[in-house]
């Protein structure tokens, strides 16, 4: 886990990491922080929970303590019938004003290896492309930056694990038994399989892997 961003290039140049304050992106931020001292933390306030507040003050508290530029914002109406989107138009606009004023080329964001799993499985459910089916990207190219999801490699038992290993702080969000409670009835029940079922635990590794095989093939 340590070595996960190693092949990356940190130059002179200021970073900008996605922080909710989960476990995640706060294993995100503490791998960041071990590679270079121009981290641009930007946090969004969803404000759809009375916990929000609390985590907005934490990690601005954080990024005091470790000397981190913070940058953060408040959704406060939401006006699209699906949340989920709405939420993810407002949140990547608001990530690139912060690249955009700290001049900076590199977008980095917590998905993990779970995260791959349910993605090809919702695309293979709603149908997709090839490409599509390949899931989500390590590095994408958009306009004039990258995003990147080094996390991609490892699970989310693997986070936990190294949160618990380093003492690092984080929020844990509204959770039912084994999964989390998402507004997307399909992504729950994704999320279900895939915490308790072995057997879906192998069908969705071949689907990764010739998913893979098949970006590889046709996309680079």
């Amino acid at each position: 886990m340590e070595h996960i961003l190693d092949d990356i290039i940190f130059d002179n140049n200021p970073v900008v990491v996605g922080v909710s304050s989960g476990p995640d992106s706060m294993c995100l931020l503490n791998l960041l922080e071990q590679k270079t001292n121009k981290l641009v933390v930007c946090h969004i306030n969803h404000n759809v929970r009375k916990e929000s507040t609390t985590e907005e003050e934490y990690l601005k508290d954080y990024c005091q303590k470790h000397n981190l530029i913070f940058e953060s914002m408040k959704i406060t109406e939401y006006k699209e019938t699906n949340f989920e989107n709405e939420a993810r138009k407002k949140r990547y606009n608001f990530y690139e004003e912060i690249l955009s004023k700290y001049h900076s080329t590199k977008l980095f964001l917590a998905h993990h290896g779970d995260d791959q799993i349910e993605t090809v499985l919702m695309k293979i459910v709603r149908g997709s492309n090839l490409e599509g089916y390949a899931g989500i990207k390590e590095i994408s190219k958009v306009k004039n930056y990258q995003i990147i999801r080094p996390l991609l490699k490892v699970t989310k038992e693997d986070i936990i694990n190294y949160n618990k290993s380093h003492n690092i702080t984080y929020f844990i969000f509204f959770q039912l038994k084994s999964f989390t409670l998402v507004l997307s009835c399909h992504m729950t029940r994704f999320k279900y399989f895939i915490n308790h079922s072995i057997f879906y635990f192998y069908l969705i590794s071949l689907i990764i892997y010739f998913a893979n095989k098949i970006l590889n093939l046709f996309f680079r």
